[in-house]
């Protein structure tokens, strides 16, 4: 009996060792894969729907996914341009704001120093840090969405494929040894169509909310590129938790060197945590999170994992990947109650 747990034990270790190293390794084929499969999830209603009409499999396939491909060509090409231009006028606007910069440093001093009774060269050496590497974040931000872009790049060959052959993955299930029926299996596999599509619909539309709201304030502050931030910054908002604060990091460092008073970088960064606190609290629990239902913990925990192995693709695919992970747990006879330590609400 105790050889057999000692076995088991090192099945486990050896198993997660496994799983670490394939994702270490593998990052630049499993992500990509990962985000391509749910993706196809979500376009195969569509695709269906032009089967209806008469269009065969394999042509249906091929319009969703050039349709996706142009769409996407479309929007990087603006999100490059757009941000091209915003950082070159980020630099010219710090090369030539030198001396407004130094009256806003001097003033935002005195009231920091007056109010809080703190050093004005321990306030003026903050302040000169964050302006000294806000260009980086700048830079930073978006080397980031390119890498992830070009990361992309092999998505329309994965989408065609997975949906043109989309009847083998029943197949599969069904040919997959275990004491769980094929009933039970292909119900796993509606379940996580069920639960992508929903997730991913849902994402999309607070995306889309988050992306007016933040617009519609910094152009209420006067902000350059406003609409182009504030879809950026939106979309930062598939990174649970953390994401919406990278993202005011954008608006509110261009502010501090663009405008002349401290009013507007405290005010956008309060307008931030605002849509932050309405997107968290009420749009993302109600579209989002009843669809997934799990554990904010292991949202963290697998947020990390994924995040260091994937970057930001991995962050994008790390919360249908574990939703996904707990409906096979859910249907799992031996498993099943590891599906509690993931749950949120338990049923």
């Amino acid at each position: 009996m105790k050889e057999s747990k000692i076995k088991k034990l090192m099945y486990l270790v050896v198993t997660t060792w496994g799983v670490l190293l394939l994702l270490f390794y593998g990052a630049n084929i499993i992500f990509p894969f990962l985000f391509s499969f749910f993706s196809s999830l979500v376009l195969l209603p569509i695709v269906t729907i032009l089967e209806k009409w008469g269009i065969n499999r394999l042509f249906s396939a091929l319009i969703v996914v050039l349709t996706i491909t142009l769409t996407f060509l479309v929007v990087t090409y603006y999100v490059g341009i757009e941000g091209f231009h915003l950082v070159e006028n980020f630099t010219t606007e710090e090369a030539e704001g030198e001396s407004k910069m130094r009256q806003v440093l001097d003033d935002t001093t005195e009231r920091i120093s007056n109010n809080l009774s703190i050093s004005d060269k321990q306030i003026k050496t903050g302040i000169k840090s964050i302006l000294s590497s806000s260009k980086g974040v700048l830079l930073y931000i978006f080397n980031s969405m390119t890498n992830m872009l070009a990361f992309l790049s092999i998505m329309p060959i994965y989408l065609f494929f997975m949906l043109y052959y989309r009847s083998n993955l029943i197949h599969f299930m069904k040919s997959i040894p275990g004491n769980e029926s094929n009933k039970v299996k292909v119900e796993v596999v509606r379940k996580i169509k069920k639960m992508t599509q929903k997730y991913l619909q849902g994402l999309v539309f607070v995306i889309m909310v988050v992306s007016v709201l933040n617009s519609i304030s910094l152009l209420a502050f006067g902000l350059d590129y406003a609409i182009f931030i504030g879809f950026v910054t939106g979309v930062m908002t598939i990174i649970p938790y953390i994401g919406i604060f990278f993202g005011a990091l954008i608006p509110v460092i261009l502010a501090l060197v663009t405008k002349d008073a401290i009013f507007y970088p405290i005010g956008i960064f309060c307008s931030y945590l605002f849509v932050q606190f309405i997107e968290g609290n009420f749009i993302t629990p109600k579209i989002v999170g009843e669809s997934i239902n799990l554990n904010p913990l292991v949202i963290i925990l697998g947020m990390i994992v994924f995040g260091a192995v994937g970057g930001i693709i991995g962050m994008i695919v790390c919360i249908p990947s574990l939703a996904s992970f707990k409906i096979i747990l859910d249907h799992s006879s031996r498993f099943k109650h590891f599906s509690i330590l993931m749950s949120h609400k338990i049923k």
